[in-house]
């Protein structure tokens, strides 16, 4: 797990192929899901969202495509987003985008353990 300079983030997980999960707690109770969606959409161009129910809650998945310049290589993120009284709550689950399809199922799996409260 990593440091992180942000307090919003919560945890940062990394292997040295380049897959990372973070958890990140809005700073703000007025930030909300949609907010995190319009975010990501004025950053990227490839952007797919839904909603989806995950441990009887509501909850809205975002996922992108960006290319990282530094590492000369395209990564691919997926956001699960919840709504709380302290403002949104989200995992991000980040991969290459040639081996995200094995990383997605894993990234189900963590953010289906979470603890979220109100």
């Amino acid at each position: 797990m990593g440091d992180s300079k942000f307090q919003q983030v919560v945890s940062i997980h990394t292997n040295s192929a380049g897959h990372s999960i973070a958890v990140i707690a809005a700073s703000d109770v007025s930030y909300h899901c949609d907010n995190l969606k319009r975010d990501i959409l004025t950053a990227n161009s490839s952007l797919n969202s839904g909603e989806l129910i995950i441990q009887g809650r509501d909850a809205s998945w975002i996922k992108s495509t960006e290319f990282n310049p530094t590492a000369n290589i395209r990564m691919t993120s997926i956001r699960y987003c919840f709504n709380t009284d302290n403002g949104a709550v989200f995992m991000q689950g980040t991969a290459p985008e040639h081996t995200f399809f094995r990383s997605e199922s894993i990234f189900r799996n963590v953010v289906a353990t979470m603890k979220i409260g109100e």
